[in-house]
């Protein structure tokens, strides 16, 4: 497991865990220079696993920053960089850093409601973009299979307003 404090290559800290998935973690983090909340994400993979199955495993992973990557739209969450750690009781860790997408998820919001539905004025704007983001990463030959609330975190503009970013096109 990563430790919150943790330097990557003198660019990024991890700050804190906020998800854990089969394949990896996610730690909200800060680029130094710039002072810009990121997201970053550890692949783990089992030493266990044979050679090719974990060859395979980073293949995608590096393809996952390279879709991310090609994606430019406010309701895609983007890669910013991509390396591996290398850490002596870790070994190496293959990282992705993202854009940092927000603190809530849909999934969040939701469940806050209790079963009462969303107001008209609020999820208008999130299906809306949510199509809008797909719709970008479509026109790119890139499809996001199997999109659900807890992959769309929700950022407020300036302005008050909630804008979606859809997250995890991964492995």
């Amino acid at each position: 497991m990563i430790v919150a404090g943790t330097l990557i290559e003198g660019l990024y800290r991890v700050d804190r865990l906020v998800g854990q998935g089969g394949f990896g973690s996610v730690y909200a983090g800060v680029q130094l220079a710039v002072d810009l909340p990121v997201a970053i994400k550890f692949l783990r993979i089992d030493p266990q696993l044979p050679a090719d199955k974990r060859a395979e495993m980073l293949s995608h992973f590096v393809e996952e920053a390279r879709i991310l990557g090609r994606l430019r739209h406010d309701c895609v969450v983007r890669t910013i960089d991509q390396g591996i750690l290398y850490d002596a009781a870790l070994g190496a860790t293959p990282y992705l850093v993202m854009e940092w997408g927000g603190d809530d998820t849909l999934r969040d919001l939701l469940e806050s409601t209790r079963g009462r539905q969303l107001p008209l004025a609020l999820a208008w704007p999130l299906f809306h973009g949510m199509v809008a983001g797909l719709a970008h990463a479509h026109s790119r030959a890139i499809a996001r299979r199997g999109l659900k609330p807890s992959n769309v975190r929700l950022t407020r503009t300036s302005d008050g307003r909630v804008t979606p970013r859809i997250i995890d096109f991964g492995i």
